[in-house]
């Protein structure tokens, strides 16, 4: 065999999940670890009836008062195809550009467009919430409708985090 072979070999061998069986059965050495117990309580993917994960909020209406504020895109912080934005205040790297708005009590929205030509202006517009979904209609540079709806699954007083619908 070639050297390339043997590591091969030996690295796959080391990467093989060994089977585990339940502790105290008749052909389990001493040394095999009990299979872990399926998660329960808060914060567990659980029976129904159990709590749900406090960090999202699938399906769960969100109060408007929740979404009211100055918001911007803090890209860095995404995970798992969840936008996350966070308080207009918060310091942030430079970028090239930020998804940012803002949602008044109200109803009013103000949304920053990003021009085909690279300029960037806000733009009024509305917004609502039904259930979980976010939606807010702007008119960028007073021509271009556009309609962007959000599933909310976290909302605070210093962070949104949101996935994009279609």
């Amino acid at each position: 065999m070639t050297k390339i072979a043997i590591f091969l070999a030996v690295s796959l061998a080391a990467c093989a999940t060994p089977e585990v069986k339940p502790a105290g059965s008749a052909d389990s050495p001493s040394a095999t670890v009990a299979a872990p117990a399926a998660p329960s309580g808060p914060g567990s993917a659980g029976p129904v009836g159990s709590t749900p994960n406090p960090t999202t909020r699938p399906h769960q209406p969100i109060a408007a008062a929740d979404l009211v504020g100055k918001w911007q895109h803090a890209f860095e912080k995404n995970v798992d195809g969840l936008e996350t934005f966070v308080a207009a205040s918060e310091k942030l790297p430079i970028a090239h550009f930020r998804k940012a708005f803002e949602l008044d009590a109200g109803g009013k929205a103000r949304v920053l467009c990003l021009a085909p030509d690279d300029a960037h202006a806000m733009s009024e517009g509305t917004w609502r919430v039904v259930g979980d979904v976010l939606t807010i209609d702007v008119k960028c540079f007073g021509t271009r409708a556009e309609t962007t709806k959000y599933s909310v699954e976290k909302a605070s007083s210093g962070e949104l985090a949101v996935r994009p619908l279609p």
